[in-house]
């Protein structure tokens, strides 16, 4: 480990292992299973029922609660049925089983809207018909981040991918440059922004190379490359290393939109050439045969593309792996690979599952040190032991992002952000 200042540390990213392949395109899978979930909500009204047959691109559900998100067909071919199953959120929700004609007959027609003549107005309404969501992973809806009434100067456009293993960011920002700028374009206008920074990581020459001819093109377009250290995808961290400003709840409270790259690139494509209903995911990880970067429709099972990349290990058989959707610092451990791949799923990581034999506390607060929220990890697993939710909120919980840096950097192997995770999810409810 290369310690690099509170709050942040180099980590050995392994992404070696995808970043010199383009990603594979699979897209004949027999049945694909649309997660009817965003974020955390199941709370969906669904079009189609059992027997119809769909096209690509048409719309099958939406969510219908307090936000608006689409959910749209990733294949053609015949609704098998509607059945309840584990989601990446580890959440139950219904999923619309689609039998793969493999014809892929689109119903949808591009919108081709021109930056210079469309409405602000006209723009968020067009990204919140499309459905796009944050592909960061969080899954959060686009079009909300342009609805406010805040005084926007600046869009960040976060290329930073600072989980280990994870490159598809990259591979995106440089297969679909001119998407990229395109949907930059688009979000300036619906921003009111007069300015956009394409952020991302030191070291990385190729897409420097990629991006610059274009972005020389724009007066108000810049790169700006950041140290390689983990969280720095985070958008506290990349706006506090960009731009020496800090905020308290969100970033339009200092005048900045921070939106992932990919979720970018699908605003452009979307709005120009038409949307694509895949889902760009890296697979990767110790346990897997072959790592690599994949674009299958949204809704494909998990268990379908391990299969069609080489598989397991052969000492998976005789050990346990670790399942995780995400990254290793923040993903979500999974059962199994019986898993459907939402359309802001950005990576599944499969790891030979290590026991670490936990010892006592040595209180070297190095917890506290590398916390990029300035909290008190201990003192919280303390709290939450005791179930002591007063103490909770005293030591802010709730503002815990579970980056997973307190357990990483714990030299008793102590699980502190799995309390922290428990501790913040107590404080919600008792608020």
């Amino acid at each position: 480990m290369i310690f690099s200042g509170k709050g942040r540390i180099h980590l050995n990213g392994q992404k070696n292992l995808t970043d010199n392949s383009k990603p594979l395109v699979f897209n004949e899978f027999e049945y694909v299973y649309l997660p009817l979930l965003n974020m955390n909500s199941t709370s969906f009204e669904i079009l189609v029922k059992a027997g119809d047959h769909v096209k690509v691109g048409q719309m099958v559900a939406f969510r219908n609660d307090h936000f608006y998100v689409p959910i749209f067909a990733s294949v053609s071919g015949e609704v098998v049925s509607i059945d309840k199953m584990m989601s990446s959120n580890l959440i139950f929700a219904q999923h619309i089983k689609i039998k793969n004609d493999n014809k892929f007959e689109r119903c949808d027609t591009p919108l081709a809207m021109d930056v210079n003549k469309v409405s602000k107005e006209e723009i968020v309404e067009a990204i919140k018909q499309a459905g796009i969501t944050g592909c960061g992973g969080s899954g959060f809806p686009t079009y909300i981040k342009y609805g406010g009434n805040a005084k926007i100067d600046t869009l960040l456009i976060n290329g930073v991918e600072c989980e280990p293993f994870i490159t598809i960011d990259y591979h995106n920002m440089k297969m679909y440059k001119e998407d990229l700028i395109m949907g930059i374009k688009f979000l300036l206008k619906a921003s009111g922004a007069n300015k956009c920074i394409i952020a991302f990581k030191k070291g990385k020459d190729s897409l420097v190379e990629a991006l610059s001819p274009l972005v020389e093109k724009e007066d108000n377009i810049e790169i700006k490359l950041v140290p390689d250290v983990y969280p720095m995808g985070w958008e506290r961290t990349l706006v506090k290393e960009v731009f020496k400003k800090q905020f308290n709840k969100l970033p339009s409270e200092v005048g900045i939109i921070v939106n992932n790259s990919t979720t970018v690139i699908k605003v452009g494509q979307a709005l120009t050439s038409g949307l694509s209903y895949t889902t760009g995911c890296t697979i990767s990880g110790d346990a897997i045969n072959q790592p690599t970067n994949v674009v299958v429709p949204t809704g494909t099972m998990v268990s379908d593309i391990i299969s069609l990349i080489g598989g397991y290990k052969k000492e998976v058989v005789d050990n346990n792996t670790k399942l995780i959707m995400g990254g290793p610092m923040m993903g979500k451990a999974l059962v199994n690979d019986g898993i459907c791949l939402n359309s802001y799923n950005n990576a599944i990581t499969f790891l030979f599952n290590e026991e670490l034999k936990e010892l006592p506390c040595l209180r070297c607060s190095r917890c506290v040190d590398y916390c990029p929220s300035g909290l008190q990890p201990v003192a919280i697993k303390n709290a939450e032991i005791a179930q002591d939710v007063d103490l909770l909120k005293k030591l802010s919980a709730d503002t815990c992002v579970s980056c997973g840096l307190c357990s990483y950097i714990c030299p008793s192997r102590i699980q502190v952000t799995d309390y922290t995770a428990k501790g913040k999810a107590r404080v919600d409810k008792a608020k």
